[in-house]
């Protein structure tokens, strides 16, 4: 039988014209005629495309499997690639076999055109440039944020600051590598793109003029980000609200108070920040005592109690030095005020200051120390001569008092009769 078909062009064509050249050399070794059916040519073309697309697939299968189980090396180097490396084995077979059964409808002569071919190539180029891209650059921004955590608090480590900004910088190149791709593939499928760019630069003149407050937001946060002000899980005070900083968002800052509430506050918005949990923290503590108390005795007392809170393995982990009394702060109206500091570790100061407290009113009920509450001395005044006039008092279960008289240094009775003596 003869060749019904000339074999086609491209890389099915050059690789048919192979296999016509052996299969011609191996029947003129047994002495048959050098014909071979095109069929014949087109359907060992496709077997042979896609025994070596299994092929290869098996050996990606086999590198990605080599790839996922490097652990804890490949997190450092690469986060989060690991939980990808099944989405990229996918399309790396999809790959595979959409080029072994291209090379196949190449061999049957119903290949698609050129164009086509060259066209899916670029676009998949550009994808594969643009994953490989993504994941370099946030191995980089993620290796380098790490590094300059731990280089600023080996103890503290990578931790707050690298979940605050990696998400960020990996969202603003996961956006700029799309917007890229993105053009690049509509560019191939025909799409014309000079009408998205004409687009893109109207919107981007319209957010210049009309969102002032959006842009001085956006720079404000990039520098507090950038100099590590406020970190994910710190407790700040910004805007008069206190809370625990929950999320970071390229123009805002979510807190959540002690009573649960959410507070939304624009970076715009933020002008002084207290960062009341970074690095290490003081536990302020104030107590009042009567002021017929030995105050030297009362300052023993208390850092004697410092000492016993420190030594106590509940607490001991969470306090970093020894108590500090620093003496009267304040002569109340009812007390004589002492002030305590102790260093403690971050977002720990106010648990210390509650055992603290605890401990102190306990120890003074045992030695009968005295922690007053708020009273007053009623003073009546003096006349001329200096004497103190007398006071009116009423006993709600006796007999009412006798008003003072003349005699007795006080003002007649009235002779008013809506006045009860």
């Amino acid at each position: 039988m003869t060749a019904a078909a000339p074999p086609p062009a491209g890389i099915a064509g050059a690789a048919l014209e192979w296999l016509r050249g052996v299969s011609d050399a191996a029947t003129a070794a047994v002495g048959l005629p050098p014909t071979t059916p095109w069929w014949l040519l087109a359907l060992a073309g496709a077997a042979l495309a896609f025994a070596v697309a299994f092929a290869a697939a098996r050996a990606l299968d086999r590198a990605w499997r080599r790839l996922r189980a490097a652990g804890p090396e490949l997190d450092a180097r690469f986060p989060g690639l690991r939980g990808r490396i099944g989405l990229y084995r996918r399309a790396s077979k999809a790959v595979l076999y959409a080029l072994a059964a291209i090379v196949a409808l190449e061999a049957w002569g119903a290949g698609p055109p050129a164009p086509v071919l060259e066209s899916a190539a670029t676009v998949a180029l550009t994808l594969a440039l643009a994953a490989a891209g993504w994941e370099f650059a946030s191995a980089a921004i993620a290796r380098a944020l790490s590094a300059a955590e731990t280089a600023r608090d080996p103890a503290r480590g990578p931790g707050s600051r690298a979940r605050t900004l990696l998400p960020l910088a990996r969202r603003a190149v996961f956006v700029a590598l799309a917007a890229v791709a993105g053009l690049t593939v509509l560019s191939e499928v025909g799409v014309d793109i000079t009408p998205l760019l004409a687009g893109a630069g109207i919107v981007g003149v319209a957010v210049g003029f009309g969102s002032q407050a959006l842009v001085r937001d956006i720079v404000t946060g990039a520098f507090i980000l950038a100099e590590d002000t406020i970190s994910v899980g710190d407790w700040v005070t910004v805007a008069g609200h206190t809370g625990e900083v929950e999320d970071l968002s390229i123009r805002a800052i979510r807190l959540r108070d002690l009573a649960g509430t959410v507070h939304t506050v624009p970076f715009g918005a933020v002008t002084t920040v207290e960062n009341l949990t970074r690095d290490r923290a003081h536990a302020i503590i104030d107590i009042g005592v009567a002021y017929r108390e030995d105050i030297d005795r009362v300052c023993e007392v208390l850092e004697a109690l410092g000492g016993e809170l420190r030594a106590d393995p509940e607490w001991a982990g969470y306090i970093r030095g020894p108590m500090e009394v620093l003496g009267v702060e304040q002569l109340a109206d009812s007390a004589v005020v002492i002030r305590c500091r102790v260093e403690t570790e971050p977002l720990w100061q106010w648990a210390v200051r509650r055992a603290f407290l605890k401990l102190a009113k306990k120890r003074f009920d045992e030695l009968g120390i005295e922690i007053p509450f708020p009273h007053a001395t009623v003073y009546f005044g003096a006349d001329r001569e200096g004497n103190a006039p007398a006071a009116r008092l009423r006993l709600e279960n006796g007999p009412p008092a006798a008003p003072p008289g003349p005699a007795d240094g006080g003002a007649p009775p009235s002779r008013d009769p809506g006045v009860r003596p």
